[in-house]
């Protein structure tokens, strides 16, 4: 296995991103700091274990804030040996960072940085727009806009993602540059597979990657899944306060 994650992302052609199940969440309710496993498909065709990660956040703020203000680090560590996944998370390869944001309308979108922990410094960034139906999401490297991720809501699995909606698929659609361009490539949620999956919030997503995107954009891309992850699928008591005030206004 290639000690660089970069590396083993350039040959990769899709990412799936598998969430955890927490028993102590399903059973007690709480929101409790998330995991996730992440694996490459190399152009051969071969599956790889290729990232663990691990959200490091402050019970408060799981339990009490909605999902566009809530703060969380996310650290990633590099899968290259069976040592890699039974120790801890000393020496990750990087951090998603959401910063605490009091959204509003146009104001403070919510948004996620990726940093690679050698040199403290982004490699990409993902921010929420404001819109009135369609989630949608840009995806910046280097400060240039490369992507834009569109949701079509009314899909059964994210207008009805609490419900039903379980049982079915949500596709995003990856656009080349701002969401007038061309689709190259999609994230996909898929349908809840076992009980686990329908009375709790794991959920597994995969991510095909535009044929001409570079390791750093794909990367980008990881982190994007897990944001809508975040953005969408992640509730608690203060996300569902607000549907309900959502639906009492209309």
């Amino acid at each position: 296995y290639s000690q660089d994650p970069l590396q083993e992302l350039s040959m990769s052609i899709k990412a799936t991103i598998r969430q955890q199940p927490e028993l102590l969440e399903i059973v007690t309710g709480c929101e409790t700091e998330n995991r996730y496993h992440v694996f490459t498909t190399l152009n051969n065709g071969t599956e790889k274990y290729l990232f663990k990660c691990k959200e490091e956040s402050t019970c408060f703020q799981r339990q009490c804030c909605p999902s566009d203000t809530r703060e969380f680090n996310m650290r990633i560590k590099h899968i290259s040996s069976q040592v890699d996944f039974q120790g801890g998370f000393e020496n990750y390869y990087a951090t998603f960072v959401k910063p605490f944001k009091c959204t509003c309308c146009c104001l403070a979108r919510p948004s996620i940085v990726g940093l690679l922990h050698s040199n403290n410094q982004p490699f990409g960034e993902v921010t929420e727009l404001c819109t009135c139906c369609n989630p949608i999401f840009e995806v910046r490297n280097g400060g240039m806009l490369k992507y834009t991720i569109t949701i079509d809501c009314c899909q059964c699995g994210f207008c009805c993602r609490k419900s039903c909606g379980k049982l079915n698929y949500v596709e995003a659609q990856i656009h080349n540059g701002n969401e007038e361009g061309p689709i190259v490539g999609n994230i996909i949620k898929r349908a809840a597979q076992n009980m686990m999956e329908m009375i709790g919030d794991a959920d597994t997503y995969d991510i095909n990657f535009p044929k001409d995107a570079s390791p750093e954009e794909k990367f980008t891309l990881i982190m994007a899944g897990l944001f809508l992850d975040y953005r969408y699928y992640e509730t608690n008591a203060s996300d569902d306060k607000q549907e309900r005030d959502k639906y009492r206004r209309r």
